[in-house]
């Protein structure tokens, strides 16, 4: 069988290249094959981030360059570079295979010859070919997709749709008569999108009027026989309880985005699962009771083989300082507080950087601290008052990073940039990243699950907030490096056991100063 094929090359490259030291390699090998051999779907939880540790592809990649036929991989294109320059000549030179390799975007076709290779693709290629006619791609290819969170989030991006000035214009031309009612409408509805007050994202869901004028501008449009696909589009969909409305404003320029969303992709996503044998992993680690429900309520995949990696507790636990005199988020003295404990940490970490024993060459790869502020304006200010007291090594949401720098920046900019930043000796969380209610692409999927009587709180914020927190945290794990939690509701709200399991497997620290910090650091090197 593939399997025992599988176990015994990867067995044999890992003794000889120690250098790879992740501890499942070969359990997850053997699922993969095993799964691919059997036509049956699977789900990995790994415990570990690929845009961390790349090296967890060969997990992977020994069952893919092994098996007899196609394939296909879906990974994104910073993780693809990795593996063509690195992990995959290894294992091609290793085991002596000739096995093809090709990027695309479709299936490659050279004279007429069946591609029986390893075919690496962008998730947004390969879903807009799922999601859409389905002719780029054959079917019943088993297909290896890395990073499903990601994955997730691109599916619900290539399922909105969106409406920009080009699109009424061009709606517009092609109206007819109907063309200045169309300019009323609009003018209406741009008037009265503007009129709501101010959030830091801009974005609002629509009202009942703002809807009622939005759907008769779309019915006008998607009249004629030869109206833009996308307005035809839209007016079909616009009945679908599924979806909801909102808008993205540019107050500054006068100008506004409106977009029909998704609240669930599980449907959409169930479809694309039936047409291939599909092997998801995803680096977060849900609690077993609710990834079950996870993938067949949130994600459509079903009858599938669940298999989790707990993070190792020798190699790959953090050390969690939880400061408990913190007020909460939400009340008016957290600010301040939370400015005073920052600076204590930068101060505790700067003193420490000249006690360690660091070699030359780690400064390239490593900074004092990086603070994950989510609240917009919150980050500004913080940023500002730091930046005042410990002047330029203050840098808000900028990659051009030294030796001594301390990075300020939202959890997007970090979970999105993370692999390619230094890693800090100290990452400080100012609050738990739940999905913030103020914005319309949360609110919209909120009301869509009050609708239908679930519980919203611990069925979509809560898992999103730990598998956000689960990646922020990961280049700290993989140097057991210090995570300081700022938020006090992971001490006492009653969720707060399920936030710590989380960032698990962790050593509690109950203060943090110079030399403390200087035993944790040094020891790791």
């Amino acid at each position: 069988m593939i399997e025992v094929e599988v176990h015994a090359a990867l067995r044999d490259f890992l003794r000889a290249h120690p250098d790879y030291h992740w501890p499942h390699y070969l359990t997850m090998a053997r699922l993969v094959a095993r799964a691919m051999r059997l036509g049956r779907s699977a789900s990995i939880q790994a415990g570990t981030f690929s845009s961390c540790h790349p090296e967890m592809s060969l997990g992977y990649l020994m069952p893919l360059l092994l098996w007899p036929q196609a394939a296909i991989l879906v990974i994104d294109d910073a993780l693809r570079s990795r593996l063509q320059r690195v992990e995959i000549p290894r294992l091609l030179e290793w085991t002596q295979l000739q096995t093809p390799i090709v990027v695309g975007d479709r299936w490659p076709v050279a004279e007429g010859c069946d591609f029986n290779g390893l075919l690496l693709v962008s998730p947004e290629e390969w879903l807009r070919d799922r999601l859409g006619d389905r002719r780029c791609f054959p079917a019943d290819v088993p297909t290896i997709i890395d990073d499903l969170d990601r994955l997730t989030d691109t599916a619900r991006r290539l399922l909105t749709i969106e409406l920009h000035d080009r699109d009424w214009n061009e709606g517009l031309e092609r109206a007819g008569d109907p063309a200045p009612v169309i300019r009323d409408l609009r003018a209406e509805l741009v008037r009265s999108l503007f009129q709501h007050p101010s959030n830091p994202y801009d974005a609002y869901l629509l009202d009942m009027d703002e809807q009622a004028a939005l759907a008769e501008a779309v019915a006008l449009i998607a009249t004629p026989v030869d109206a833009p696909p996308r307005w035809r589009t839209l007016q079909r969909s616009l009945a679908d309880p599924n979806c909801f409305l909102w808008a993205q404003l540019d107050r500054q320029h006068g100008g506004l985005v409106l977009r029909h969303s998704p609240a669930s992709i599980a449907h959409a996503l169930g479809l694309v699962w039936a047409q291939q044998p599909v092997v998801v992993i995803g680096g977060a680690v849900n609690t077993p009771d609710c990834h079950g429900d996870y993938l067949r309520d949130d994600l459509g995949l079903e009858d599938v083989t669940c298999v989790q990696f707990a993070p190792d507790r020798q190699t790959a636990g953090v050390q969690l300082y939880l400061p408990d005199r913190l007020p909460l988020p939400n009340t008016p003295d957290y600010k301040t507080k939370l400015l005073a404990e920052l600076c204590l940490l930068i101060r505790a970490v700067t003193q420490a950087i000249p006690r360690l024993r660091v070699p030359i060459t780690r400064p390239t790869t490593t900074i004092p601290i990086v603070i994950i502020i989510g609240d917009e304006p919150l980050k500004q200010s913080i940023g500002a008052v730091l930046a005042a007291e410990f002047g330029s090594r203050v840098k808000v949401e900028r990659g051009d990073l030294a030796l001594s720098d301390i990075l300020v920046c939202g959890w997007d900019f970090w979970c999105d940039r993370q692999g390619e930043l230094p890693t800090p000796q100290v990452l400080a969380i100012s609050t738990l990243p739940l999905p913030p209610l103020e914005h319309p692409l949360v609110a919209g999927r909120v009301a869509c699950a009050k609708l239908r009587r679930q519980d919203w709180f611990r069925r979509y914020l809560l898992p999103q907030a730990m598998r956000t927190l689960q990646r922020a945290i990961a280049p700290v794990r993989s140097a057991q490096g210090v995570v300081a939690l700022c938020d006090t509701r992971a001490i006492y709200r009653s969720y707060g056991k399920q936030i710590l399991r989380a960032i698990g497997p962790y050593s509690e620290l109950r203060y943090l100063d110079a030399d403390l910090l200087s035993e944790l650091v040094s020891s790791d090197d």
